[in-house]
Protein backbone atom coordinates (compact mmCIF):
# COMPACT_ATOMS: atom_id res chain seq x y z
CA UNK A 1 0.00 0.00 0.00
CA UNK A 2 2.71 2.22 0.79
CA UNK A 3 4.72 1.51 -1.97
CA UNK A 4 2.12 2.95 -4.56
CA UNK A 5 1.19 -0.40 -6.05
CA UNK A 6 -2.43 -1.95 -6.13
CA UNK A 7 -2.84 -3.65 -2.74
CA UNK A 8 -3.41 -7.66 -3.78
CA UNK A 9 -6.45 -7.70 -1.86
CA UNK A 10 -7.89 -5.60 -4.21
CA UNK A 11 -7.10 -8.10 -7.36
CA UNK A 12 -8.90 -10.82 -4.63
CA UNK A 13 -11.83 -8.77 -4.77
CA UNK A 14 -12.08 -7.97 -8.36
CA UNK A 15 -11.27 -11.64 -9.37
CA UNK A 16 -14.04 -13.19 -6.61
CA UNK A 17 -16.52 -10.69 -8.33
CA UNK A 18 -15.32 -12.45 -11.53
CA UNK A 19 -15.72 -15.73 -10.32
CA UNK A 20 -19.09 -15.31 -8.67
CA UNK A 21 -20.18 -13.67 -11.99
CA UNK A 22 -19.99 -17.04 -13.04
CA UNK A 23 -20.70 -19.81 -10.47
CA UNK A 24 -23.30 -18.09 -8.95
CA UNK A 25 -26.08 -17.52 -11.30
CA UNK A 26 -25.42 -21.28 -12.43
CA UNK A 27 -26.99 -22.70 -9.30
CA UNK A 28 -29.62 -19.47 -8.62
CA UNK A 29 -30.22 -16.79 -10.67
CA UNK A 30 -30.38 -18.69 -13.97
CA UNK A 31 -30.94 -22.39 -13.05
CA UNK A 32 -35.02 -21.95 -13.83
CA UNK A 33 -34.10 -20.80 -17.08
CA UNK A 34 -34.01 -24.45 -18.18
CA UNK A 35 -37.22 -25.53 -16.05
CA UNK A 36 -39.31 -25.54 -19.16
CA UNK A 37 -37.50 -27.26 -21.44
CA UNK A 38 -36.17 -30.19 -19.85
CA UNK A 39 -39.80 -30.83 -18.29
CA UNK A 40 -40.95 -30.57 -21.93
CA UNK A 41 -38.59 -33.11 -23.04
CA UNK A 42 -38.84 -35.66 -20.04
CA UNK A 43 -42.73 -35.07 -19.88
CA UNK A 44 -42.51 -34.21 -15.81
CA UNK A 45 -43.80 -31.48 -13.54
CA UNK A 46 -42.74 -28.19 -12.74
CA UNK A 47 -42.64 -29.47 -9.06
CA UNK A 48 -40.13 -32.31 -9.86
CA UNK A 49 -37.50 -30.07 -11.79
CA UNK A 50 -37.90 -27.99 -8.54
CA UNK A 51 -36.29 -30.99 -6.87
CA UNK A 52 -33.39 -30.30 -8.35
CA UNK A 53 -33.10 -27.05 -6.99
CA UNK A 54 -34.30 -28.22 -3.63
CA UNK A 55 -31.05 -30.54 -3.68
CA UNK A 56 -28.71 -27.83 -4.78
CA UNK A 57 -29.87 -25.91 -1.80
CA UNK A 58 -29.76 -28.76 0.68
CA UNK A 59 -26.01 -29.83 -0.37
CA UNK A 60 -25.36 -25.89 0.82
CA UNK A 61 -26.97 -25.78 4.36
CA UNK A 62 -25.57 -29.63 5.29
CA UNK A 63 -22.16 -29.36 4.25
CA UNK A 64 -21.52 -25.31 4.62
CA UNK A 65 -19.82 -26.28 8.14
CA UNK A 66 -17.43 -29.29 6.71
CA UNK A 67 -16.76 -26.99 3.30
CA UNK A 68 -16.28 -23.87 5.66
CA UNK A 69 -13.58 -26.17 8.12
CA UNK A 70 -11.88 -27.35 4.82
CA UNK A 71 -11.70 -24.00 3.08
CA UNK A 72 -10.13 -22.40 6.70
CA UNK A 73 -7.57 -25.02 8.10
CA UNK A 74 -6.93 -27.54 4.76
CA UNK A 75 -5.65 -26.06 1.62
CA UNK A 76 -7.83 -23.09 0.44
CA UNK A 77 -6.65 -23.16 -3.28
CA UNK A 78 -7.11 -27.03 -3.32
CA UNK A 79 -10.90 -27.30 -2.00
CA UNK A 80 -11.72 -24.29 -4.18
CA UNK A 81 -10.41 -26.01 -7.61
CA UNK A 82 -11.83 -29.25 -6.85
CA UNK A 83 -15.38 -27.62 -5.89
CA UNK A 84 -14.55 -26.04 -9.24
CA UNK A 85 -14.01 -29.10 -11.15
CA UNK A 86 -17.14 -30.90 -9.52
CA UNK A 87 -19.42 -27.84 -10.44
CA UNK A 88 -18.45 -28.07 -14.14
CA UNK A 89 -18.78 -31.59 -14.79
CA UNK A 90 -21.60 -31.80 -12.74
CA UNK A 91 -23.33 -29.07 -15.13
CA UNK A 92 -21.69 -30.63 -18.26
CA UNK A 93 -22.91 -34.03 -17.35
CA UNK A 94 -26.71 -32.17 -17.38
CA UNK A 95 -26.24 -31.84 -20.99
CA UNK A 96 -26.20 -35.65 -21.16
CA UNK A 97 -28.87 -36.84 -18.43
CA UNK A 98 -31.13 -39.63 -19.99
CA UNK A 99 -33.83 -39.06 -17.52
CA UNK A 100 -34.59 -37.02 -13.87
CA UNK A 101 -33.20 -39.56 -11.61
CA UNK A 102 -29.75 -38.55 -13.18
CA UNK A 103 -30.27 -34.83 -13.24
CA UNK A 104 -31.11 -35.21 -9.56
CA UNK A 105 -27.92 -37.02 -8.65
CA UNK A 106 -26.42 -34.31 -10.92
CA UNK A 107 -27.84 -31.48 -8.68
CA UNK A 108 -26.07 -33.11 -5.51
CA UNK A 109 -22.96 -32.64 -6.95
CA UNK A 110 -23.79 -28.96 -8.31
CA UNK A 111 -24.64 -28.16 -4.71
CA UNK A 112 -21.28 -29.12 -3.48
CA UNK A 113 -19.42 -27.34 -6.38
CA UNK A 114 -21.57 -24.33 -5.48
CA UNK A 115 -21.17 -24.16 -1.59
CA UNK A 116 -17.52 -24.81 -2.69
CA UNK A 117 -16.84 -22.06 -4.81
CA UNK A 118 -19.68 -18.76 -4.24
CA UNK A 119 -19.79 -16.98 -0.37
CA UNK A 120 -17.84 -19.55 1.99
CA UNK A 121 -14.95 -18.74 0.11
CA UNK A 122 -14.99 -15.39 -1.13
CA UNK A 123 -16.51 -14.52 2.66
CA UNK A 124 -13.32 -15.61 3.74
CA UNK A 125 -10.76 -13.88 1.57
CA UNK A 126 -12.20 -10.83 1.87
CA UNK A 127 -12.29 -11.19 5.83
CA UNK A 128 -9.13 -12.33 5.63
CA UNK A 129 -7.09 -10.10 3.46
CA UNK A 130 -9.09 -6.58 4.90
CA UNK A 131 -9.51 -5.19 8.43
CA UNK A 132 -10.40 -1.72 7.07
CA UNK A 133 -12.60 -1.28 4.08
CA UNK A 134 -14.22 -4.96 4.91
CA UNK A 135 -17.97 -3.90 3.56
CA UNK A 136 -16.80 -2.17 0.62
CA UNK A 137 -14.48 -4.76 -0.32
CA UNK A 138 -17.11 -7.88 0.57
CA UNK A 139 -19.76 -5.84 -1.34
CA UNK A 140 -17.72 -5.42 -4.49
CA UNK A 141 -16.86 -9.06 -5.00
CA UNK A 142 -20.90 -9.89 -4.20
CA UNK A 143 -22.09 -7.47 -7.26
CA UNK A 144 -20.14 -10.57 -9.60
CA UNK A 145 -23.36 -12.03 -8.38
CA UNK A 146 -25.55 -9.58 -9.42
CA UNK A 147 -23.28 -8.89 -12.81
CA UNK A 148 -23.33 -12.45 -13.59
CA UNK A 149 -26.91 -12.58 -13.40
CA UNK A 150 -27.76 -10.06 -15.76
CA UNK A 151 -25.46 -11.70 -18.49
CA UNK A 152 -26.05 -15.28 -18.04
CA UNK A 153 -29.71 -14.45 -18.22
CA UNK A 154 -29.72 -13.14 -21.50
CA UNK A 155 -26.73 -15.58 -22.66
CA UNK A 156 -28.77 -18.86 -21.60
CA UNK A 157 -31.57 -17.42 -22.79
CA UNK A 158 -30.51 -17.13 -26.10
CA UNK A 159 -28.13 -20.54 -26.15
CA UNK A 160 -31.32 -22.72 -24.99
CA UNK A 161 -33.49 -21.03 -28.11
CA UNK A 162 -30.66 -21.51 -30.59
CA UNK A 163 -28.71 -24.42 -29.30
CA UNK A 164 -31.07 -26.33 -27.16
CA UNK A 165 -31.08 -27.10 -23.44
CA UNK A 166 -28.46 -29.83 -23.13
CA UNK A 167 -25.73 -28.16 -25.46
CA UNK A 168 -26.31 -24.87 -23.36
CA UNK A 169 -25.50 -26.63 -20.12
CA UNK A 170 -22.32 -28.38 -22.04
CA UNK A 171 -21.30 -24.72 -22.60
CA UNK A 172 -21.68 -23.24 -19.16
CA UNK A 173 -19.99 -26.19 -17.48
CA UNK A 174 -16.77 -25.47 -19.88
CA UNK A 175 -17.34 -21.47 -18.80
CA UNK A 176 -17.18 -22.93 -14.86
CA UNK A 177 -14.43 -25.06 -15.68
CA UNK A 178 -12.31 -22.11 -18.25
CA UNK A 179 -12.86 -19.52 -15.35
CA UNK A 180 -12.83 -21.34 -12.06
CA UNK A 181 -9.77 -23.21 -12.17
CA UNK A 182 -7.12 -20.89 -13.17
CA UNK A 183 -8.52 -18.11 -10.49
CA UNK A 184 -8.60 -20.57 -8.00
CA UNK A 185 -5.26 -22.16 -8.58
CA UNK A 186 -2.97 -18.74 -9.44
CA UNK A 187 -4.79 -15.92 -8.13
CA UNK A 188 -6.42 -16.60 -4.69
CA UNK A 189 -4.76 -16.64 -1.71
CA UNK A 190 -5.83 -17.72 1.55
CA UNK A 191 -4.34 -15.29 3.95
CA UNK A 192 -1.87 -12.28 3.31
CA UNK A 193 1.40 -13.98 5.10
CA UNK A 194 0.85 -16.65 2.03
CA UNK A 195 2.46 -13.57 0.01
CA UNK A 196 4.31 -12.28 3.19
CA UNK A 197 1.91 -9.62 3.42
CA UNK A 198 -1.05 -7.69 6.25
CA UNK A 199 -4.37 -7.27 5.91
CA UNK A 200 -5.91 -3.77 4.80
CA UNK A 201 -5.70 -1.55 7.61
CA UNK A 202 -4.46 -3.38 9.97
CA UNK A 203 -1.16 -1.34 10.84
CA UNK A 204 -3.37 1.05 11.54
CA UNK A 205 -4.92 1.82 14.92
CA UNK A 206 -8.52 -0.08 15.99
CA UNK A 207 -11.42 0.71 18.33
CA UNK A 208 -10.50 -2.24 20.61
CA UNK A 209 -7.89 -2.39 23.36
CA UNK A 210 -4.99 -4.71 22.93
CA UNK A 211 -5.64 -7.55 25.45
CA UNK A 212 -9.46 -7.61 23.62
CA UNK A 213 -7.99 -7.50 20.47
CA UNK A 214 -5.56 -10.53 21.36
CA UNK A 215 -8.80 -12.24 23.36
CA UNK A 216 -11.00 -11.67 20.19
CA UNK A 217 -8.26 -12.75 17.49
CA UNK A 218 -7.44 -15.95 19.69
CA UNK A 219 -10.35 -17.20 21.24
CA UNK A 220 -13.77 -17.55 19.38
CA UNK A 221 -16.53 -18.11 20.80
CA UNK A 222 -18.06 -22.23 21.34
CA UNK A 223 -20.32 -23.09 18.60
CA UNK A 224 -22.69 -23.94 21.66
CA UNK A 225 -22.51 -20.14 23.22
CA UNK A 226 -23.25 -18.79 19.41
CA UNK A 227 -26.36 -20.15 18.62
CA UNK A 228 -28.23 -18.83 21.93
CA UNK A 229 -26.90 -15.59 21.41
CA UNK A 230 -29.81 -12.76 19.86
CA UNK A 231 -27.43 -11.42 17.10
CA UNK A 232 -27.10 -15.29 15.74
CA UNK A 233 -30.75 -16.21 16.07
CA UNK A 234 -31.49 -12.97 14.19
CA UNK A 235 -28.96 -14.00 11.63
CA UNK A 236 -30.70 -17.52 11.00
CA UNK A 237 -34.21 -15.22 10.76
CA UNK A 238 -32.77 -12.77 8.43
CA UNK A 239 -31.32 -16.12 6.55
CA UNK A 240 -34.98 -17.86 6.05
CA UNK A 241 -36.39 -14.41 4.88
CA UNK A 242 -33.83 -13.84 2.28
CA UNK A 243 -34.15 -17.29 0.87
CA UNK A 244 -37.95 -17.06 0.98
CA UNK A 245 -37.38 -13.75 -1.62
CA UNK A 246 -34.84 -14.76 -3.45
CA UNK A 247 -36.43 -18.22 -4.06
CA UNK A 248 -39.42 -16.33 -5.37
CA UNK A 249 -37.68 -13.65 -7.33
CA UNK A 250 -35.36 -16.22 -9.05
CA UNK A 251 -37.00 -19.58 -8.47
CA UNK A 252 -40.85 -19.20 -9.30
CA UNK A 253 -41.22 -16.21 -11.26
CA UNK A 254 -39.08 -16.88 -13.97
CA UNK A 255 -40.58 -20.03 -15.16
CA UNK A 256 -43.82 -18.73 -14.51
CA UNK A 257 -43.51 -15.56 -17.05
CA UNK A 258 -41.64 -17.77 -19.37
CA UNK A 259 -44.87 -19.65 -19.93
CA UNK A 260 -47.29 -16.82 -19.96
CA UNK A 261 -44.83 -14.13 -21.92
CA UNK A 262 -41.90 -16.10 -23.43
CA UNK A 263 -38.52 -16.67 -22.57
CA UNK A 264 -37.24 -13.28 -23.35
CA UNK A 265 -39.17 -11.48 -20.88
CA UNK A 266 -38.44 -14.25 -17.99
CA UNK A 267 -34.50 -13.72 -18.57
CA UNK A 268 -35.22 -9.74 -18.45
CA UNK A 269 -36.98 -10.09 -14.76
CA UNK A 270 -34.20 -11.57 -13.68
CA UNK A 271 -31.76 -9.27 -15.46
CA UNK A 272 -33.65 -6.11 -13.39
CA UNK A 273 -33.25 -8.02 -10.27
CA UNK A 274 -29.93 -8.74 -10.23
CA UNK A 275 -29.03 -5.81 -11.37
CA UNK A 276 -31.36 -3.89 -8.42
CA UNK A 277 -28.52 -6.21 -6.63
CA UNK A 278 -25.85 -4.54 -7.60
CA UNK A 279 -26.70 -1.43 -6.42
CA UNK A 280 -27.90 -2.94 -2.94
CA UNK A 281 -24.76 -4.76 -2.33
CA UNK A 282 -22.41 -1.66 -2.87
CA UNK A 283 -24.65 0.93 -1.23
CA UNK A 284 -24.38 -1.67 1.95
CA UNK A 285 -21.51 -2.12 1.52
CA UNK A 286 -20.29 1.32 2.50
CA UNK A 287 -23.33 1.76 5.35
CA UNK A 288 -21.55 -1.46 7.06
CA UNK A 289 -17.85 0.30 6.76
CA UNK A 290 -19.37 3.32 8.00
CA UNK A 291 -21.91 2.74 10.88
Amino acid sequence: MKNNKVFYGWWLVLFSALSLAVMGPASVAVANLFQNPVTHEFGITNSQFAISNSLVLGMGIFLSPFISKKLAFGNFRLVYVVGVLIYGLAYIGFSFAPNMYVFYALALLVGVGNVSTTIIPVSMLVNNWFVKKRGLALSLSFTGLGVGGVIFSQAVTFLIANLGWRYTYLIYGLIILLVGIPIGWFVFRAIPEDMGMTAYGAEEPVSLKEGEKEVAATTPPASGVVVTKPYFILLLIGGVMVGLANNGGLGQFPPVLADLHGPIRAATLISLYSAVGIVGKITLGNITDRF
